[in-house]
């Protein structure tokens, strides 16, 4: 969620640009974007790209 009003910031992994990056390039990907994320994607001949990752709450906001 990205909701700068209630302090909460971008997310530093971008699932989405992961994905698309995956199917132009037609090959699997690991990715580490920022402090403390990685996004690892698998893409498949039939068309289809799996996402997963981890990310490391540095800030957490209670709203």
């Amino acid at each position: 969620m990205f909701a700068p009003a209630f302090g909460i910031e971008e997310d530093e992994a971008t699932g989405a640009a992961a994905i698309a990056l995956t199917s132009k390039l037609r090959r699997s990907l690991l990715i580490t974007q920022g402090d403390g994320s990685q996004l690892f994607t698998e893409w498949d001949s039939d068309g289809w790209v799996r996402l997963g990752g981890r990310v490391v709450a540095d800030h957490p906001v209670v709203i």
